[in-house]
């Protein structure tokens, strides 16, 4: 069903799967931030408990802004990307 509706409003499944995008990311940063306060409490340690609270933050923040989320995510991920692919050249040729 999905695929069909792509192919019959290309335009509005871009938009609507960009968001669905940033909706899964949101629920998925939310969970990992609560896996964290709960290891925080089990002994985990302050930096625990401050990444869980960071990461549960960042998923809500996500969650309710998730089309300008993701554009901005995947932003990150190409310049990251890129950088990956310098360092990558420059140690190809450093140990040649």
């Amino acid at each position: 069903i999905a695929g069909f509706l792509v192919l019959t409003n290309p335009v509005e499944a871009t938009g609507f799967f960009k968001g669905l995008v940033g909706v899964i990311i949101g629920i998925i940063g939310v969970l990992i931030g609560i896996s964290a306060l709960i290891g925080a409490f089990r002994g985990g340690g302050f930096g625990a408990a401050i990444f869980g609270i960071i990461s549960i933050l960042i998923g809500f923040l996500i969650f309710f802004n998730a089309q300008f989320s993701t554009t901005a995510i995947i932003l990150i991920f190409g310049i990251l990307l890129v950088i990956d692919g310098i360092a990558a050249i420059w140690m190809a040729i450093r140990y040649k």
